[in-house]
């Protein structure tokens, strides 16, 4: 599992959709005008995407294998209607091997600028 972490309007979702773009595995969200959001954005970074999906139940996923997630906290809160304060990972879920130590220090630095 891959965790893009970076404070508003850093470029998380960005990611995620080049993510899907190369992967095809579809982006879930929490509401259905985040799609259109995703999908004007993915149409400016000229890719294409599968169709994100709405999460509104587990029988949402239906036919999904894997999914990638805009805003995971949301998701959990609509979830179990609690705000997740903090969670643990597995190490051997977590995969730095893409990332290069400046893009790392990159994402340092502008998480600390704001």
């Amino acid at each position: 599992m891959i965790f893009i972490v970076g404070g508003r309007a850093s470029g998380k979702t960005t990611e995620l959709i080049k993510m899907s773009a190369e992967t095809g595995i579809p982006i879930c969200v929490r509401y259905r005008s985040r799609i259109k959001h995703i999908i004007n954005k993915a149409n400016k970074l000229g890719v294409e995407i599968p169709e994100p999906i709405v999460i509104y139940n587990k029988s949402s996923l239906k036919g999904c294998e894997k999914i990638m997630i805009d805003d995971v906290q949301e998701i959990l809160f609509d979830m179990y209607g609690v705000e997740v304060v903090c969670a643990t990972l597995d190490e051997n879920n977590i995969d730095l091997s893409e990332i290069t130590l400046f893009e790392l220090l990159r994402k340092w630095w502008r998480m600390h600028k704001e």
